[in-house]
């Protein structure tokens, strides 16, 4: 079984933060990523 902590099942799709960026991100990118993603994972279901 792979180690949850190090798996980026969204890897290359979505930036991947592993630490705090300089800049911030727009409110508006940052906050549709998530919809997307649930709404990939709502399908397979």
């Amino acid at each position: 079984m792979s180690d949850p902590f190090n798996a980026y099942p969204y890897q290359g799709r979505y930036p991947e933060m592993r630490a705090l960026p300089d800049e911030g991100r727009d409110w508006a990118e940052v906050s549709a990523e998530p919809t997307a993603i649930a709404g990939e994972e709502d399908q397979t279901w």
